[in-house]
């Protein structure tokens, strides 16, 4: 033996790097002396063995603390044990070896002590533990990251015998081999508590941990990651999570464990090898998750009189059973979940087969399970507990399956022999024992079932005296009449109609998933329970006997035929129900009881006691009533309340005594979400028919108030509720704070808007449902009557119509000279003319045509608008180049803003007196004209208006408009046949809307007469040439200006909301460009001798406003 350093009282501090190869080496060695303790400290460093056993049986341990007083550090080392430490005796039946010589990275040996601190410890030989405690009072502890790996066979992480500790804090353990567990304590008063440790064990019939021989394993904390397989030899022992059996004990607390080796059970307490130390063991589980995915991987096995406790856990199987029970066990399961999708939540096993232990009797075996409160027993294959009793020995033996209140479960009970056949149900041996307060969707299922699973689908005047199970994994249908005269359960997944009258003698399940219809006359004798996801429908005449429970389920009965619940209804986490009429409401004759996350929903008439823990009242299947008999406890309960624009509301009665609602918070919406409400309108949602049955309970109020996802972005807040003596009232109104948040982000005419909204709050539905919108401004741009103010600037915008028709034909005749007259014959002398006659053509007649857009302004929508019609006018010489005419016009149009829906027909009808005079200079003409005009407007508005219903809304009113105009010029000739005129016009128009007001709806609005007065100033120049065609001549005319416009260039008209005879408002219409460039082009041509023919084009173009506008004329002269 050889030992690296070696210690025997006395302190050695090093970092040194020390290696021996020698068999029984020891890389450090530390024993007590008689007087004084030993130390050895290693800061740094390294240690490693590489030898094997000696012939004493000693292995090449790396550190080594023997005898109390021995004391070693290790401090960031790293230790590393690479030699082999079995013997070469073989067992003939397993070919393990046997009689080991181990060894330890760290060992302490009865009182000796080691500390590792950040270290790692590292071995690969066989039989080379990670650490190992060995002996009364020998202790080693690990902590700050320290990593423990062993990749061989019998390799153990962490071993404590004999009464050794060891104590992990932090860091992980890893091991690879065969049968290396990774945590394992032997032993009575052996002990090893895991703090935090991340736990993995990768080799076949490797486990996570052991407590065994009456050791102690503790876990506190992180996780253990299993993926061995079974070993290939019997007794075929199988890699699991966690394991305790020869009376040892193991704690778990806090753990995540998973499997995902072949019939690796996630937690094992008992075993059926015969180690001569007993076959129980215990296995506590608290707030620990389970998952195995390996094929016969059940979550938990415990057997052989252990116990197996589960508190606050998930233990989930994919692919094989929840807890197998074998032979005499207790099972306790605690506000845990156990989930085993393929195969049965509970498996109850009794017999002996050639692998279990002779010395166990496995006649008169008794399995105790209990599942308490708060536990869910739901995910399987349709069986919640599968019993199997050999033939022989194991046909005695008892299982009593308790159901405490508050547990849930799902799935039947099956009871089978050896041969995996059905027996009868013997009540004395398998015990179902279903407390009040439990729920479970399922029944016993045994020889004299009637198993429905065929795969036609179909069963037509179904007629038994017993139990029905159905099970075909699809759609079942019961045609015709249906008697059954026991209990029916409907399996996990499956979808069956009863489509004719059917009674059910006992009661009905539905299994998880499942959907159970009823289609005609319905009465079951029992109780209806539901597992999580199942639902169940009633469409006509249902009575039911007993209870109604579930847990997630969906509950609707007929909304148009009676129900009766003569027992209790239980809704369990995530139920509904639905159903009734206020008129005829589901009749409950017990009491309500609605957990957490559930809903009671529909118009029902509850005659006992309502409770609710977290549920939510919502009564109706829209707007209902639900009447309770009296309040129990009412804890962190909702009441959706719903109400509508009708002013109706949900309605909550308390027949007897008080209603304390200070645990109920009260949410108010919309009826379907969309229902609309009646804003400054007290709804009654609460009354209780004792007098003072609100105001009794002193302080009563909700715990809190609010308002649902429906009136989101909307401007309406929920008033405090109004408690009275026996009745609690809500109401809306607007909200100003909202109102005020959102007035920087809307235009003027919105603004404007929404100040005639909020005056007919709770009076105008419109109104009401702008202030209920997700979308505000759309709903104020739709109220806002916006056409009417942009058909006032439209409408001043295509008078300039007029006055540049009655302009051009004036201009025309203006100077227009003297023509030659006609030869005349006489009947002696030369042949003379007749008198020479006026140039001008007095009489014409112009038809019309404009096409004109206002541009969004960012407050007013754009404005299209098109005018047609006729002018006729004629005019004469009235003495000193004066000339005077008169015109009549009509014109026919209609402005669109197609933004916000709506248009106006307008149809106008003008007549005006115009003239002008024309004086020569030196160099040109100086030409003078004016007018006056007046036009009646008729308007026929419409709107489209979808706030607060589809609504079109019509008006018609005059517009009259007045204008004066004159235009001063001098026109310069250049050359023989053309002409430039500088020119300055004036024009002035006053416009007068007359008032009006709308139908078709609440958002009517009622319009004042309004006034606008227009001034436009225009400069530019335009010239003439003539030319000739062949025998005629023609005209070309052209022009380019720039006009100005003063005065009410944006319109407005002042507005008020009929319904709820609302303030007074104003908006304005799109406007009318203040500058604008001019162009006029035109062509006329002489057809006869006194007939002129005419084309012309006028626009105007400015900032976001453009106006088209063209002409074809005829004018005559005699």
């Amino acid at each position: 033996m050889a030992w690296g350093l070696y210690a025997y009282g006395g302190e050695i501090v090093s970092a040194a790097t020390v290696t021996t190869s020698g068999a029984g080496g020891f890389g450090v060695f530390a024993e007590n002396a008689k007087a004084e303790s030993t130390r050895v400290v290693l800061n740094g460093g390294s240690i490693k063995t590489t030898g094997s056993y000696n012939k004493f049986g000693h292995g090449s341990h790396g550190v080594l603390a023997k005898h109390t007083g021995a004391i070693i550090e290790v401090n960031g080392t790293t230790v590393e044990v690479n030699g082999d430490h079995a013997r070469q005796t073989t067992s003939a039946s397993s070919g393990n070896p046997i009689v080991p010589a181990t060894a330890a990275a760290l060992r302490a040996e009865v009182g000796g002590q080691i500390v590792a601190d950040n270290a790692t410890i590292k071995t690969s030989g066989m039989w080379a533990f990670g650490v190992h405690a060995d002996g009364a009072d020998a202790k080693i502890t690990t902590q700050n990251n320290t990593a423990i790996t062993t990749t061989e066979e019998r390799g153990y992480g962490a071993y404590a015998t004999a009464g050794g500790e060891v104590e992990l804090n932090g860091g992980s353990v890893t091991t690879g081999g065969f049968m290396a567990h990774a945590i394992y304590s032997s032993g009575a008063e052996s002990k090893i508590t895991a703090n935090n440790v991340v736990i993995s064990a990768t080799g076949d019939a490797s486990d996570g941990a052991w407590a065994y021989n009456s050791g102690t394993t503790i876990l506190n904390g992180s996780s253990i990651s299993v993926i061995g397989e079974p070993n290939s030899k019997t007794p075929h022992e199988p890699a699991s999570g966690v394991r305790a059996f020869g009376n040892g004990t193991l704690i778990a607390k806090d753990l995540d464990i998973t499997t995902r080796g072949s019939s690796s059970a996630g937690a094992i307490a008992g075993t059926s090898t015969d180690f001569g130390s007993g076959y129980h063991g215990t296995v506590e589980l608290d707030n620990v998750s389970i998952t195995t995915s390996g094929s016969d991987s059940e979550a938990a096995w415990v057997g052989y009189g252990s116990t197996l406790d589960v508190k606050n856990s998930t233990l989930v199987s994919q692919q094989s059973e929840g807890i197998i029970v074998r032979n005499a066990a207790t099972v306790t399961i605690d506000n845990s979940t156990i989930k085993s999708g393929q195969a049965a939540s509970l498996k109850a096993s009794f017999g002996q087969n050639e692998n279990e232990p002779t010395k166990v009797t496995p006649s008169g075996q008794v399995q105790t399970i209990i599942v308490g409160a708060g536990s869910v027993l739901t995910e399987n294959n349709g069986t919640l507990l599968r019993v199997e009793r050999d033939a022989g020995v194991g046909a005695d033996g008892k299982v009593t399956l308790t159901l405490a209140s508050g547990a849930t479960a799902s799935g039947d009970v099956y009871n089978y022999d050896d041969l995996g056949n059905l027996v009868t149900h013997d009540p004395t041996k398998t015990v179902i024992d279903i407390q009040s307060g439990a729920q479970w969707a399922g029944m016993v299922i045994d020889d004299k079932t009637t198993i429905i699973d065929d795969s036609s689908g179909e069963q037509t005047n179904l007629d038994t005296d017993g139990d029905v199970s159905v099970q075909s994994g699809g759609s079942q249908q019961f045609n015709g009449t249906t008697s059954i005269g026991g209990s029916a359960s409907v399996g996990s997944g499956q979808q069956v109609s009863f489509n004719g009258p059917t009674t059910i003698g006992a009661d009905l399940m539905g299994q998880n998933g499942s959907s159970t219809t009823f289609g005609g006359d319905t009465d079951i004798a029992g109780s209806i329970t539901a597992g999580t996801g199942s639902t169940f429908s009633f469409s006509g005449p249902t009575t039911v006997g007993g209870n109604v429970a579930g847990t997630g389920a969906t509950f609707a009965f007929s909304s148009t035929a009676p129900t009766t619940i003569e027992g209790n209804l239980d809704l369990g986490a995530g139920s509904s129900t639905s159903g009734g009429t206020p008129d005829g409401p589901v009749l409950i004759f017990g009491n309500a009881q609605v957990g957490d996350g559930s809903t009671l929903g529909g118009n029902l008439n509850i005659a006992g006691i309502l409770s609710s823990i977290g549920g939510t009242l919502n009564p109706g299947n829209s707007i209902g009533a639900q009447t309770y008999g009296s309040l129990g406890e009412l804890s962190g309960t909702t009441y959706a309340a719903e109400v509508n624009a009708a002013g109706q509301s949900d309605l909550i009665t308390i027949a007897s005594g008080n209603a304390d609602l200070t645990g109920v918070n009260l949410t108010v919406g919309q009826e379907n979400g969309n229902g609309g409400y009646r804003l400054n309108h007290d709804y009654t949602i609460v009354e209780t028919t004792k007098a003072d049955g609100i105001s009794a309970v002193a302080g009563n109020k909700f715990a809190s108030e609010t308002l649902d996802a429906s009136f989101d972005g909307t401007l309406v807040k929920l008033d405090a509720a109004k408690f009275g003596a026996n009745t609690v009232q809500i109401s809306l109104s607007a909200d100003t704070s909202a109102i005020d948040a959102i007035r920087k982000d809307l235009s003027s005419n919105q603004n404007a808007t929404l100040d005639g909204v909020i005056s007919v709050a709770g009076q105008n539905a419109s109104a009401d449902a702008a202030l209920q919108s997700s979308d505000p401004k759309d709903a104020l741009n739709q109220l806002s009557g916006e056409l009417h103010g942009s058909t006032q600037t439209a409408l001043l915008n295509n008078s300039q119509l007029v006055t540049r028709t009655l302009s051009n034909r004036m201009r025309a005749n203006l100077g227009a000279g003297m023509q030659a007259g006609a030869p005349t014959a006489q009947a002696s002398g030369a042949v003379a003319g007749s008198m020479p006659t006026s140039g001008a053509y007095p009489l014409w007649a112009q038809v019309v045509g404009s096409w004109n857009e206002l541009d969004d302004d960012g407050n007013a929508a754009k404005v299209k608008s098109d005018t047609a019609g006729l002018f006729i006018g004629a005019d004469t010489a009235v003495g000193q180049g004066w000339r005077v005419g008169a015109a009549l016009g009509f014109t026919d149009g209609e402005v669109k803003v197609n933004d916000r829906n709506s248009k106006s027909d307008v149809t106008s009808y003008t007549a005006a007196l115009y003239g002008g005079n024309s004086w020569k200079t030196a160099k040109g003409q100086v030409n003078f004209l004016a007018g006056a005009a007046y036009t009646t407007n008729e308007v026929d508005s419409r709107r489209t208006v979808n706030v607060g219903g589809s609504q079109t809304l019509k008006a018609d009113y005059d517009v009259n408009t007045t204008q004066l105009f004159t235009e001063l010029g001098y026109a310069i000739p250049v050359g023989q046949a053309s002409v430039v005129e500088p020119y300055l016009g004036l024009a002035w128009m006053s416009q007068k809307a007359k008032s009006f007001d709308e139908s078709g709806g609440s958002a009517a609005l009622h319009g004042d007469s309004q006034t606008d007065d227009v001034t436009t100033f225009t400069l530019g120049l335009r010239g003439a040439t003539t030319i000739t065609t062949g025998k005629s001549e023609a005209r070309l005319t052209a022009g380019l200006g720039w006009r100005h416009a003063a005065g009410d260039v944006d319109a407005t008209r002042s507005m008020s909301f009929i319904q709820g005879a609302g303030d007074a408002f104003s908006i304005a219409g799109a406007p009318i460009a203040k500058n604008a460039a001019v162009v006029d082009l035109g062509a006329e041509m002489n057809v006869g001798k006194n007939t002129a023919l005419g084309l012309s084009y006028s626009g105007q173009f400015g900032d976001g406003a453009s106006d088209n506008a063209g002409t074809v004329y005829v004018r005559v002269r005699f």
